[in-house]
């Protein structure tokens, strides 16, 4: 029964949601293999990668990669809190390294941001991007294969 409930809601959400979804999943699997405080590399854009968990949450941290008199930006996404993954959407926060992270805010700011990205879409993460986020993981030795 729950099986067929889920196949209708996935079904009624579309397709977009549904690829959305999947690769939220994977990667969301792949970063809560990431031990805390490890900085992996992606070799060919020399972003760096970690996986920060804060409050339950599991957030995924894109850093620029470090060049000299250039303010570097970290992109978080935020994949999922305590053991599972959030369904979609994913929204990406973009701020400066010393800025605070989502897992840290009060409820009111979270909501606020929430509203925002479902009225504009400013922020929220497509199922392509997961991917790219998948590669680069993959690139940086995160993930073995497939």
């Amino acid at each position: 029964m729950g099986g067929a409930a889920s196949l209708a809601a996935g079904l009624r959400r579309g397709r977009a949601w549904h690829e959305q979804d999947v690769m939220l999943r994977r990667l969301w699997a792949a970063v809560k293999r990431i031990p805390s405080g490890y900085v992996l590399t992606d070799p060919e854009t020399g972003e760096l990668l970690t996986a920060e968990r804060e409050r339950g949450w599991l957030t995924l941290a894109v850093t620029d990669p470090p060049r000299p008199g250039a303010a570097a930006v970290v992109s978080r996404y935020p994949l999922g809190r305590w053991a599972a993954p959030d369904p979609p959407p994913v929204f990406r926060h973009m701020v400066g390294l010393d800025g605070i992270p989502p897992a840290r805010w009060g409820w009111r700011q979270k909501a606020a941001m929430l509203d925002f990205n479902q009225r504009t879409g400013a922020a929220e993460v497509t199922a392509a991007e997961l991917a790219g986020l998948l590669d680069q993981l993959r690139r940086a030795g995160a993930l073995r294969g497939g």
